[in-house]
């Protein structure tokens, strides 16, 4: 995901560079320099899964807008969506899955069986615009493909956010003189850089299982059953060391001062 931001937002900035060497009108106003630049990024920003997300929301307003503007392109990109999740299975069938999906779907925009339950379209879900969680308890169960898809594409996040948030590890590679860099080697120093810290982790979470994880016996090793041994030497009752200890409860109170400060992030 950070890689596709990484290229998306280096191709964004390509685009800004083309936009100030575009000559443009001296008397346009500030939305018709709005719509020239949302075409020009038009193609990029309405992408297949957009369009997806647009189509499972079960907010009214987007569910109307979608039953107004729905065009043969939406549906060619919802239909690529579907190869795409089904290219794992050589068997699946496409055209039926296609087929029962469309079937499905028009019953969803037209509130038809199953989705004729009016107390379903009033939910909190409904008005919060969590579709994925509608889809989840609602249409999952009772649809054989669209439940299925809603829940995967109907809680995408479709906004800016991540490529922001994207656009800071992306100032990392670039700066100073490796401002310049092109998409490729961005894109070939993100998975370098991703690959090698994933490693580490993997690295470290083995290490850290095989000291603490598995059954009791991993965490003593044979230094403390030969201590143990040798406490029997001087006469130690062993077994009662070995027993359960009883847990003790220990109830403080909290003073004035720190009702306050346990509500803060910092050491104290």
């Amino acid at each position: 995901m950070f890689i596709f931001d990484f290229v998306f937002l280096h191709h964004s900035e390509e685009l800004e560079d083309e936009d100030l060497e575009e000559p443009h009108a001296v008397d346009e106003s500030l939305g018709d320099a709005m719509i020239r630049c949302w075409k020009r990024r038009e193609n990029i920003i309405i992408s297949d899964p957009v369009i997806a997300a647009w189509a499972m929301c079960v907010m009214p307003e987007v569910r109307k807008d979608c039953k107004e503007r729905m065009t043969k392109c939406h549906r060619d990109a919802i239909d690529r969506i579907l190869e795409k999740m089904h290219v794992h299975d050589p068997s699946a069938d496409l055209d039926d899955i296609k087929d029962v999906f469309w079937t499905e779907f028009k019953a969803f925009q037209d509130e038809t069986h199953p989705f004729d339950k009016k107390n379903r379209w009033n939910t909190r879900d409904v008005q919060l615009g969590r579709s994925h969680v509608w889809h989840e308890k609602y249409s999952e169960p009772h649809t054989k493909y669209l439940g299925w898809f809603g829940m995967r594409w109907g809680g995408k996040y479709t906004g800016i956010g991540n490529c922001e948030r994207a656009w800071g590890h992306l100032k990392h590679l670039k700066n100073g003189k490796r401002k310049h860099l092109s998409a490729r080697a961005v894109e070939m120093q993100s998975i370098i850089y991703t690959t090698a810290r994933i490693n580490e982790a993997r690295i470290r979470e083995l290490e850290f299982e095989n000291h603490v994880s598995g059954d009791a016996s991993r965490m003593w090793s044979d230094d403390d059953i030969n201590f143990d041994l040798q406490l029997e030497n001087f006469g130690v009752d062993t077994t009662v060391l070995r027993s359960v200890s009883r847990n003790r409860i220990y109830k403080c109170w909290f003073e004035e001062w720190e009702k306050v400060a346990v509500k803060k992030n910092d050491p104290v």
